[in-house]
């Protein structure tokens, strides 16, 4: 399994959004978070990604994950991704490591974003 680190989103899996099912009661906090040199786009489908671009910043929220629920909820957001069991990387997104800015600091969370080519 990869590294244990927070989740940082920003399109369907935040509070009150239609895949956040996946995330509830499976988290200890969750942050307002910002994700600098990345801008919101969508895909050919229509659903919300990131990609790279510098200066531009993304909104989001950051989820710290339970330890009993850790490997389970991210194995359901890999899938949810279609990320193929056990890669970091699909044909619409990748798992990749990013630093999110919070009230408490910067952090180290995966994130979901348009692969990189």
């Amino acid at each position: 399994m990869t590294q244990r680190l927070p989740m940082f989103v920003f399109g369907t899996l935040r509070l009150g959004e239609s895949n956040h099912f996946l995330l509830e009661n499976k988290y200890a906090r969750r942050l307002p978070a910002e994700l600098t040199d990345y801008v919101r786009v969508e895909s050919e489908l229509g659903y919300p990604m990131i990609d790279q671009q510098t200066g531009q910043k993304v909104n989001g929220e950051l989820y710290f994950l339970t330890e009993e629920r850790y490997d389970q909820t991210m194995m359901e957001l890999d899938e949810l991704e279609m990320l193929p069991p056990g890669e970091l990387i699909g044909e619409w997104y990748q798992r990749l490591t990013v630093t999110v800015t919070t009230s408490e600091g910067d952090f180290t969370a995966w994130a979901y974003v348009k692969p990189q080519s």
